[in-house]
């Protein structure tokens, strides 16, 4: 493996733990924001739907 592929595999890798970390707190600020009962039933953002939606790269 070449110094680049490395490279890129690991700017692969965190990109991926920013993306899921991002959701983690989406979802953490989700369920504060709907924890009334009038949102009984309602369902957060799946990780694919909140990916393409809602993630922003830095």
């Amino acid at each position: 493996m070449t110094e680049r592929e490395v490279l890129n595999q690991r700017m692969e890798l965190v990109s991926k733990q920013y993306a899921w970390q991002g959701y983690l707190d989406y979802l953490k600020k989700w369920a504060k924001n709907h924890k009334e009962i009038e949102n009984y039933g309602m369902t957060p953002a799946c990780f694919d739907e909140w990916l393409d939606n809602e993630y922003e790269e830095e």
